[in-house]
């Protein structure tokens, strides 16, 4: 079943007023960030995100900030607001979004755990970028070991990122620290995430 859409257009490069005093770098305010996130949300259910930016965006050429928007069904969409350019008082950013490691791995036990693939707990270390064709290579335990389990996003719809995975079987990986989510347990397969 395919859930409605909400859109996040957020402008690529946008320029901000900055917050700041004397002797101190200016920033741009995580609630000022919260803002831009909700105003460039459009769609059905918008107004129901929870939407949490911990911190301030500074004015240095390539600092980040990221944001968590989570919306009515519990599916978290991070957008990373990176610094490109800072002019006196103006400064500019483009935005980035992205599945987290903690997103990306709870969506793929789910998606794992009702196909046979051999696969009893998932593990990601990084983020997917919501760009068709980015790739992330998460860990998947099974009976022989850890195996790369390999996830392309597929399709962005505003917030909505969809995958691909694929357990590659018959290759181990090195990893001892394995505390990733539990999922069902088979022979190892590919599939899709979406």
């Amino acid at each position: 079943m395919r859930r409605p859409t909400s859109r996040l257009l957020l402008a690529p490069v946008v320029p901000l007023l900055l917050v700041g005093g004397c002797g101190y770098p200016s920033t741009v305010s995580a609630s000022t960030l919260e803002e831009r996130v909700q105003e460039a949300a459009t769609g059905e259910g918008v107004e129901d995100y929870l939407i949490d930016c911990p911190g301030d965006l500074k004015a240095v050429v390539n600092d980040s900030a990221d944001c968590l928007v989570e919306d009515a069904e519990g599916s978290v969409t991070g957008v990373r607001f990176i610094t490109t350019e800072v002019d006196g008082d103006d400064l500019s950013y483009e935005t980035l979004v992205f599945l987290g490691a903690a997103e990306v791995q709870k969506r793929l036990a789910d998606e794992l755990g009702t196909e046979d693939v051999g696969v009893k707990k998932v593990m990601c270390d990084d983020v997917l970028v919501a760009t068709p064709g980015s790739t992330l290579t998460c860990r998947g335990l099974t009976e022989a070991g850890a195996v790369p389990v390999q996830v392309t996003t597929t399709e962005v719809d505003g917030l909505q990122v969809s995958f691909d995975w694929d357990v590659v079987s018959g290759e181990l990986v090195e990893g001892e620290d394995f505390e990733g989510t539990e999922v069902g347990g088979g022979q190892v397969e590919g599939g899709q995430a979406g």
